[in-house]
């Protein structure tokens, strides 16, 4: 897997959000099947569950640290175990954002690259800006899939204490 420092520049518009809560991505959706290679690909994460979320909208897919898995960085967790969850395809959409939590300056290049934008909450959930909580946007190809999960892995290396 690549370094977050080498994601590419997503190409073509920013999609439509919401800047009120629920923070969801309106336009631009992964289709059915780039959603379930994305789900496939997470929930297969070591150390990684999927269960209901508890931070996210109803039907979000949430990718939760096992219990037994010691070595968690509590200060990046908002909410027990949830590093990140997938959310559920609306109005014939399939979803396929998801929130994250990030270094502040890998929060920093996602954004730059195009790749997520700020949770409204993100100053109140980290007000000291050591980390950032990011809206990244659903995979529209194989590349953006890639590049996802990279930014994803990058999380859960923060989530789970191995960087």
């Amino acid at each position: 897997m690549k370094a977050i420092t080498d994601i590419s520049i997503r190409q073509g518009n920013r999609p439509v959000t919401g800047d009120a809560l629920p923070h969801l991505q309106f336009s631009d959706n992964a289709t059915k099947e780039m959603y379930a290679e994305l789900a496939k690909w997470l929930f297969s994460l070591e150390n990684v569950e999927e269960r209901p979320t508890i931070i996210s909208v109803r039907g979000a897919r949430a990718a939760w640290i096992k219990d037994n898995y010691s070595n968690i960085n509590e200060e990046v967790l908002q909410f027990g175990r949830e590093f990140t969850h997938i959310h559920p395809p609306m109005d014939n959409e399939h979803g396929g954002s998801l929130h994250l939590s990030l270094r502040r300056e890998d929060a920093e290049r996602v954004i730059a690259k195009g790749w997520g934008e700020y949770h409204p909450l993100d100053s109140r959930i980290f007000s000291d800006k050591k980390f950032g909580h990011v809206l990244i946007y659903a995979p529209r190809s194989e590349e953006e899939l890639d590049n996802i999960k990279t930014i994803i892995e990058s999380s859960y290396k923060l989530v789970t204490n191995q960087n």
